[in-house]
C-alpha cells in the first residue's frame, strides 16, 4: 500500500510541478509555490505512515494531540497549494483541468476528506476516496450530486451556501452532514474558494470528529449526573486535590457539620492532626494511590473558628481516588455517612441488652435467696416472739432480724431491677402522693435540704404501684441528697407530657403515648457522662462502701416494669435530675381492697391444704399457720396434695407453691382443688415470678399471691383477703 501511494505521489507531484514551472516568469514565486507543495506532501505522508488503517478513528486515543496537530500541517501545506494555484491562475480565468487532475491525485492520497463543490449550484465536482468513505458513498454516488443533499437542516444549509458564495474562505466550523446510509455524521470543516474555468468552487476539507463529539456529550451527561449526586446527595461529601487541599464540598456536608465551604478553603486533609491520628495510614495509602478506602466509623470533633462552637459526629468514612487517562490522580473523593442517631441506638440496645442480662441473673440469685431467707427470717420471727421476756436473747436476735430484713429488702430490688417485682397497679393521683411524702422526705434528707415543688399534672392519674412508687421516689430523694454533701435544693415536679414517635425512636422500649412525668432534680455535683450513662447498672456506685449501687436500678426496672420510662441528665457541678415516666391510668381500673381490721382474729380456725417441696419452707410455713390458730395439711408434691383433698378435705384455703417437681403445678393443683371442691379459696406462694399466675410483672386478676420470704404477718394478711 505505502509503495504505490508513494509512487503515485511523486509521480503526481513531479508532474503537476513540470507543467506549471513553465508558467512562472517570476521565479521567487515558484519557489514559494514548491515549497508549500513538498510542505503538503510530507505532512500527508507522515500522517498516512501514522493512520496506515483509514477506517479507524484517527483523532481519538492517546496520540489524538498529535494527531491534531498532523491534521494542522496538512491543512495548511494544501491550504497553501490551493493558494497558489488560485493566485497563478487568478488572472487567466483560473486553473486549468490539467493542473485540476494533477491535483486531484495528491488529494486522493490524503487521508484526509476533500470536497470541491461548485457554488453556483452547489454541485459536487471532485470528492477523494477518503470523502467518499466518509459519506458511505462511491465515487459516482457524489459526482455532480447537490452537496445540499448531505445536510440535515436543509434551511441550514442554504444560509452556509450564501455566506461561502461571500467569503474567500472559513475554518474550524462545526458541521452536521448525514450519510447516504442516514447515519448522523459530526464533522469539522475547513474550506478555501477557487476559481476554476471561470466559476467559484469551495475546496472543503472534512474532519470527522464525532466520536470527539459524542466523548463531550458522554462527559456533559457524566458531569451532569456527577453535579446531581453531588448536590443532591444525603451523604456528605469532600474533594480534595492530589496535594490534599481541599477543592469542593457539598450542600450535605455543610449542613452535617454546619459550616460554609468558604470558611475551610484552606483546610488540607494531609495536615489535620486529629486525622492523621485517628488514621493515617489509610490516608497516605488513599493518596498514593490505593483506589478504595473504607475506613472504620469514627466519631470526629470538626474544629471551628474561635466564633464557632466544634460539632462531634459519629461517621462511616469511605473514599475513593480519580484519575484522568494517563492514570495519574486528579481528586480525591471523601465521603461522610452521618450514623450519629444509629450509633446512640445501637449504644442504647447495647444498654438494654446489658440490663437485661444483668436482671436475667440477679434474678435467679434472688429466687434462690428467698427460699434462704424465708426460712431464717421466719423462724428467727418466732423465736423472738416465743422468748419475750429473755433479754439477753432478745438481744442476739434483734441484729439478726434486721439483718434479715435488710437482705429481704436487697433481694426485693434486685427483683425490682429484674423486672420481676409482681405489682399491683392502680390509678394514682401522682401529686396527692408526693404531698403525703413530703414529710417523710423532709426527715430523711435533713433540714439544709430543700423541698419544692412545682405540679402541672392537673391531678392527673398514673397507673402504678403506690408501694413501689413510694420507694423509687425515696431512692431518688436519697441519690440527690448524696449529691448535695453541704446543702441544697430538691425539687420535685409533675406534668402530663406526650412522647412521640421521634422520641420513642431514638430510645429503646419507649412506646409513643400520654404520660404521667415526675422530675427529681438537685443542685448538687452533677455527674460527668460516662458516670451518668451507668448510674443505672446494679451495683454501679460512687459513694464507696457506703451504697448498694442498687437504688437506681431499683427505680429503672420499676418504670419499665410499669410500661413506663425513666432518663437522666446530669451536668458536672450544676445537678442531675431523673424524669421518671408513668403510664396514665385508663378509666377501666380496679379500686384499692379495703382495709382488714384484726387479722390474726380474722384467720383463726382456718383449714389450710399446704403444698410446698421445700422442706424447711413448708415447716416453717406450719408454724407461722398454727401460731395463727389455723390448721395447716401437708403435702410435699402435687400427688400428694391431690391425694390429701380426696382424704382430709375439706379445706378452706388451698396455699400452694407455683413452681413444684413431678409434673404438676401450683396452678394444676389449684384447677383441680377446684373441681374437687367448689368454692376453695387459693393462695400461691413464689420466691420467683416468672410464672403462671404473673405475666409482664402483673398478678393475675383475682390471684393471691404471698411472696417469699413472708413473716407471720405477711402471712396473716394474706390470708385474710383470700377469705375475705
Amino acid at each position: 500500500m505505502l509503495p504505490a501511494f508513494f509512487s503515485s505521489l511523486l509521480v503526481q507531484a513531479g508532474a503537476l510541478a513540470l507543467s506549471l514551472y513553465s508558467g512562472f516568469t517570476n521565479r521567487r514565486q515558484f519557489f514559494w509555490w514548491m515549497l508549500a507543495l513538498i510542505a503538503a506532501a510530507l505532512a500527508t505522508t507522515t500522517l498516512v505512515i501514522l493512520s496506515i488503517d483509514r477506517h479507524a478513528p484517527i483523532f481519538s486515543g492517546p496520540l489524538s494531540g498529535l494527531y491534531a496537530a498532523l491534521y494542522l500541517v496538512v491543512s495548511v501545506g494544501v491550504f497553501a497549494l490551493v493558494i497558489q494555484l488560485r493566485q497563478l491562475n487568478a488572472g487567466a480565468g483560473g486553473i486549468a483541468a490539467d493542473m485540476l487532475t494533477q491535483l486531484s491525485g495528491i488529494l486522493d492520497a490524503s487521508p484526509i476528506p476533500f470536497v470541491i463543490t461548485r457554488l453556483a449550484d452547489a454541485h459536487i465536482v471532485y470528492v477523494n476516496a477518503a470523502a467518499c468513505r466518509l459519506f458511505a458513498a462511491s465515487r459516482e454516488q457524489m459526482l455532480g450530486a447537490d452537496i445540499g443533499r448531505f445536510f440535515p437542516d436543509q434551511e441550514g444549509f442554504e444560509g452556509r451556501l450564501t455566506v461561502a458564495r461571500q467569503h474567500e474562505s472559513y475554518a474550524h466550523q462545526d458541521v452536521t452532514y448525514v450519510t447516504l446510509t442516514g447515519q448522523t455524521l459530526h464533522a469539522r470543516s475547513s474550506g478555501t474558494k477557487l476559481t476554476i474555468d471561470n466559476q467559484d468552487h469551495m475546496l472543503s476539507s472534512i474532519i470527522d470528529v464525532s466520536t470527539e463529539k459524542q466523548a463531550e456529550a458522554d462527559l456533559k451527561d457524566s458531569e451532569g449526573k456527577f453535579s446531581a449526586l453531588f448536590y443532591q446527595s444525603i451523604v456528605g461529601i469532600q474533594i480534595f486535590k492530589p496535594d490534599g487541599e481541599i477543592e469542593a464540598v457539598n450542600p450535605a456536608f455543610e449542613q452535617l457539620w454546619g459550616i460554609k465551604f468558604d470558611e475551610i478553603r484552606d483546610y488540607n486533609i494531609l495536615k489535620d492532626p486529629q486525622i492523621r491520628a485517628i488514621d493515617g495510614d489509610d490516608i497516605d495509602k488513599l493518596f498514593a494511590g490505593q483506589e478504595l478506602i473504607d475506613f472504620p466509623t469514627i466519631t470526629y470533633e470538626m474544629s471551628f473558628p474561635e466564633q464557632k462552637p466544634s460539632i462531634s459526629r459519629t461517621i462511616s468514612p469511605r473514599a475513593f481516588s480519580i484519575r484522568n487517562e494517563r492514570g495519574d490522580i486528579t481528586q480525591i473523593v471523601v465521603m461522610h455517612l452521618d450514623i450519629t442517631e444509629r450509633a446512640k441506638a445501637e449504644e442504647q440496645l447495647k444498654q438494654a441488652q446489658k440490663m437485661e442480662a444483668f436482671g436475667q441473673l440477679t434474678g435467679g440469685i434472688a429466687h434462690d435467696f428467698n427460699n434462704l431467707l424465708a426460712v431464717i427470717l421466719g423462724n428467727l420471727d418466732l423465736a423472738a416472739d416465743q422468748r419475750r421476756d429473755d433479754a439477753d436473747l432478745a438481744r442476739l436476735l434483734e441484729p439478726a432480724i434486721r439483718a434479715s430484713e435488710r437482705g429481704a429488702e436487697l433481694v426485693q430490688q434486685l427483683l425490682a431491677f429484674s423486672r420481676r417485682q409482681p405489682l399491683q397497679p392502680q390509678p394514682i393521683k401522682l401529686q396527692e402522693n408526693i404531698l403525703d411524702m413530703i414529710g417523710i422526705l423532709q426527715r430523711t434528707l435533713g433540714e439544709d435540704i430543700e423541698i419544692g415543688t412545682k405540679f402541672s399534672d392537673g391531678g392527673a392519674e398514673c397507673m402504678a404501684d403506690p408501694a413501689q412508687l413510694e420507694s423509687a421516689l425515696l431512692n431518688l430523694a436519697v441519690n440527690a441528697r448524696h449529691a448535695m454533701p453541704q446543702n441544697g435544693k430538691l425539687t420535685i415536679e409533675t406534668a402530663e407530657v406526650w412522647l412521640d414517635e421521634h422520641y420513642a425512636a431514638t430510645r429503646f422500649e419507649v412506646t409513643p403515648g400520654p404520660y404521667l412525668m415526675l422530675a427529681v432534680s438537685d443542685t448538687g455535683i452533677g455527674m460527668p457522662p460516662d458516670v451518668a450513662a451507668r448510674a443505672f447498672d446494679p451495683f454501679f456506685t460512687t459513694k464507696g462502701n457506703s451504697g448498694t449501687g442498687l437504688g437506681l436500678s431499683m427505680v429503672y426496672g420499676f418504670a419499665k416494669q410499669s410500661g413506663g420510662h425513666v432518663a437522666i441528665y446530669s451536668e458536672e457541678g450544676h445537678g442531675t435530675t431523673v424524669r421518671l415516666y408513668l403510664p396514665k391510668a385508663s378509666h377501666e381500673v380496679q379500686l384499692p381492697r379495703p382495709e382488714t381490721g384484726d387479722i390474726s382474729a380474722a384467720v383463726a380456725g382456718t383449714k389450710l391444704l399446704v403444698v410446698e417441696d421445700d422442706d424447711d419452707v413448708r415447716d416453717l410455713t406450719e408454724t407461722l399457720l398454727k401460731s395463727l390458730a389455723c390448721h395447716p395439711v401437708l403435702a410435699s408434691s402435687g400427688a400428694e396434695a391431690l391425694a390429701m383433698l380426696g382424704q382430709s378435705g375439706p379445706f378452706d384455703v388451698l396455699l400452694t407453691d407455683v413452681v413444684l417437681p413431678g409434673g404438676l403445678s401450683g396452678v394444676d393443683i389449684a384447677r383441680q382443688a377446684e373441681r374437687l371442691q367448689p368454692g376453695i379459696k387459693v393462695m400461691f406462694m413464689s420466691g420467683y415470678t416468672e410464672n403462671a399466675v404473673i405475666h409482664h410483672g402483673k398478678l393475675d386478676e383475682g390471684v393471691i399471691l404471698l411472696q417469699k420470704p413472708f413473716r407471720r404477718a405477711d402471712m396473716a394478711q394474706k390470708l385474710t383477703e383470700a377469705l375475705t
